[in-house]
């Protein structure tokens, strides 16, 4: 009787392990169609022409206004 229990035992652990396996295999296979469904497709290319800004290269103004920020500290902290 002993036997026939761990006889079943074993068979019920098997049936348990390839309903698990079976599972994880869908969800696996669902995973993997969701990401071709996804990122199957890669865009349009992009020219190169279209990559490149164009627009006038001026001189830009001057930040500092004309005045050196380098003297200002001297005569306004190191000065007394």
């Amino acid at each position: 009787m002993a036997r026939r229990a761990d006889d079943v035992e074993e068979a019920v652990a098997e049936d348990v392990e390839g309903a698990v396996d079976d599972a994880v295999e869908g969800a696996v296979a669902r995973a993997r169609e969701a990401g071709r469904r996804r990122f199957g497709a890669l865009p349009e290319g992009v020219a190169l022409e279209d990559t490149v800004a164009e627009h006038d290269a001026r001189p830009v103004a001057d930040p500092q206004g004309g005045r050196d920020p380098e003297r200002d500290f001297l005569l306004r902290h190191a000065l007394p």
